[in-house]
Formats: structure tokens, sequence, C-alpha cells
């Protein structure tokens, strides 16, 4: 059977399906674009752009809705921002590497795109940006190649929003899914494919346009990189998943103490919906565009601000949890809750999560208290210490990676 990421076999069907399109207000058609969107004269150089770039089928097209300021978009793609030298030379624009130069020299102006032109047709784009920041060269893990299909990848590649056109469309995205989880398996050693990452590489292969090898690139770091750590998640008896739950409590004692001391009281358990929503980053419930603004701030963020986004979650549906007597009403409520009930105001959440990420010394005290639960898991163990000593050196990073190279085949046939 031959690649099924080799371009001769595009589905034809889906790229003029999925072209020029933008988010659906459907709830149940979430995370990615389906709808025409019809431009505008002024926008004639992102429109020509798009019809220019097979990769900006899907996922990363233009969302009149997101976009604050046009004019930064507009000079985005033009490779015109951080670029000056563009205006003078003429010439198609690159706005990968405009991007990367206003990472790179002007940190401070690339929050300011991030918060006004961060979001639709260039989000993909920003991501790939923060994601790429994070390493010097390219990982030789990061290459496409062929790997053992898993039956139990099969059958959640079918359950992986089964009613969304990008999945429906023939099998191609199915397939396509189906290697990059494959892939998952194949690289880490330590935890292979786990339920839970079809939905978060199906987000990223439907943002990044169906393109495998940068889904797959980009992916692979969010689990490689100390930032982002996703591989500690799926660790077995999940650390890093229990951390974050540990120190989204110790945020919610600072920010609401009644409420804190009352779900403290109830005694609920985490995985009614704190476990869920990290391990699928929000994926479970969360509104299609509340989720999207989420992993913006926790690309550029990390993963320790999912603390303080879970913490603000739960304020915003405070008045529930005040009125429950115990832990079964909340477990019924949090099985019953739709993505219309929960967070309508995904931006004011956004903005006090970015004003409450966790320091380090709130991470090491959660970390003191759960790590003693893991006394027999000697990976678990290995990670706990490598979080310590980022509390006491400077070179947290390069351990990180040291770490992670042994949790890595490096069989790359």
């Amino acid at each position: 059977m031959g690649n099924i990421c080799n371009s001769e076999q595009t589905d034809e069907k889906l790229s003029k399906s999925l072209k020029n399109t933008y988010y659906s207000e459907i709830e149940d058609q979430p995370y990615a674009p389906i709808k025409p969107i019809v431009f505008k004269r002024k926008y004639y150089q992102i429109q020509n752009k798009i019809d220019r770039e097979n990769n900006l089928q899907i996922g990363v097209c233009f969302d009149k809705s997101e976009i604050v300021n046009q004019e930064i978009c507009i000079q985005l793609w033009d490779g015109l921002v951080g670029n000056p030298d563009r205006q003078i030379s003429g010439g198609p624009g690159d706005l990968q590497k405009a991007l990367y130069a206003i990472h790179k020299n002007e940190p401070e102006r690339f929050a300011e795109v991030l918060e006004y032109a961060g979001g639709g047709q260039i989000r993909w784009f920003v991501w790939k940006t923060l994601l790429y920041s994070n390493i010097k060269q390219k990982h030789k893990a990061m290459k496409i190649r062929q790997t053992e299909r898993l039956s139990i990848v099969e059958r959640d590649v079918k359950r992986t929003f089964p009613n969304h056109p990008f999945f429906q469309l023939e099998s191609q995205s199915s397939q396509l899914l189906s290697q990059l989880l494959n892939l998952v398996g194949a690289t880490f050693k330590g935890i292979g494919y786990t339920q839970g990452m079809n939905f978060i590489l199906a987000l990223m292969l439907m943002q990044s346009g169906g393109n495998i090898e940068e889904t797959w690139s980009a992916s692979f770091l969010m689990f490689y990189c100390s930032k982002w750590m996703l591989y500690a998640i799926y660790m077995t008896e999940f650390p890093l998943m229990r951390l974050i739950c540990s120190v989204t409590k110790e945020i919610l004692k600072e920010q609401d103490v009644q409420l804190y001391n009352h779900y403290m009281k109830l005694d609920i358990d985490d995985s009614y919906l704190l476990c869920k929503w990290i391990f699928t980053l929000y994926l479970y419930n969360i509104p299609k565009q509340a989720c999207l603004n989420f992993w913006d701030i926790i690309f550029q963020k990390g993963i320790f601000i999912m603390s303080s986004i879970n913490c603000q979650l739960l304020i915003s549906i405070r008045s529930s949890i005040l009125s429950f007597k115990n832990s079964t009403q909340f477990l019924e409520y949090a099985q019953e809750l739709q993505q219309n009930s929960i967070c309508q105001n995904y931006k004011n959440i956004k903005t006090n999560a970015l004003k409450t990420i966790p320091q380090k010394k709130t991470i090491l005290l959660c970390v003191n208290s759960i790590k003693d639960q893991y006394e027999k898991n000697v990976p678990a163990q290995e990670y706990f210490q490598l979080l310590i000593d980022n509390s006491q050196k400077s070179d947290f990073e390069k351990k990180y990676q040291n770490w992670m190279e042994n949790h890595i085949y490096h069989n790359s046939n």
C-alpha cells in the first residue's frame, strides 16, 4: 500500500468542498471551517494568497469574526510586518517568515499580533511559530514513516468527530488521522497510543488543512518539548494530569476561597470533569471557539496555564457548584454539561487565566504533595524530579529533552 500522504492521492472532492471556508456556528460540527465565505474587494490580497496555497483549504482560513485588526492581518499576509524590506522589493510575501521574524526580534509585538490577529486565518501559522521556536533543529523522529497499524487506532478514528465534514468526505482525512495516531504509538515507547490523543491530533490535522507532515511535526513537539509535555499527561498513572488538577485547586483557593471550600467539601473526583478537560485539551465539552482560543494561550504560555483555565471554568459555573449537596449531584451535572451551557464568556475566561498563570513555587508545592503517590512508578518519579530541578536550575529544557530521548523509538525506517 502506498504512502497515504502522497500528493497524487489528494482527495479532489475534499479539496474543492473545503476551500475558502471559515468556522461553522453549528455546535455539533465544531473545530474546523465548513461554510463558504465571500470576501470583499479590500481583502483581495488575502483571497489571492489562499487561491495560491493548497495548505489553506481548511482550519487556517479567514474567520472575519475573529480578526480585530484587519490591517495587521493583511500586512502579515503580505510579509510586510517584521520584514520592512519587503515593501521595497515587492513580490509575494511569506507569512511564516514574517511571524518568525516578529517572534525572534520583537517578542512584545508578537504578543500584540496574537491579541489582534492571532486567530482565524493565521492561527495555524502562529501555532507553528510558537512550537518551532522551542527547538534548534528538526528532530529525526519528526519524519513521516510507515508504522504498524494498531486496531485500537482504527476503532478510535471512526469515533473521532464522525459528524464533521472533514472526516466524512471519502476516507482521506480518516486515513491521515490513522497514520498520525499510529506514529504516536510507534514513536513514544513509554506511552504508545492512548485514547484522547485522537481528538487532539484530529484538531491539529484540521487546522493544518490536512497537511500530515506539518501536523506530525507540530504534534511531536507538543509531546517532546518541556513547554507542553503532553507525553507526561499520558504516562502510566497520568502524573502531569494529576499535577494540573492539583495546581488548579491551589489557584482556585487563591481566587475564590468559598467555591474552593465547597468544592473540596463535596469531595469531587477529578475524573468527573477536570481530567476530561485535560486529557482532551478541552475538546471534551467546551465550545469550539472557546477551545481554539484556549489552545492559543496554551501554545503561547505552556501547559500549566491549563490550571488557570480550569480554575476560571469552574468559577464560570460557580452558582451551580455551590448549589450541590454532594458529589453525586456534581457527577450528574458534569455528565449532562453541554457545550451551550458552559464557557459562554470564553474571552473573559481567557483574559483571567492569563492573569493567574501559576508560579514555579505553586507547581513545586503541588509536585511535593503528590509525588509520594507515585513511589513505585519510576518514570513518574523521574519526571517529578525534573520539575523539582526546574525550580532550582536554568537548563531544564535540555534536561527534559535528554530525558525524553530515553522514551522515543529512534528507528525511522
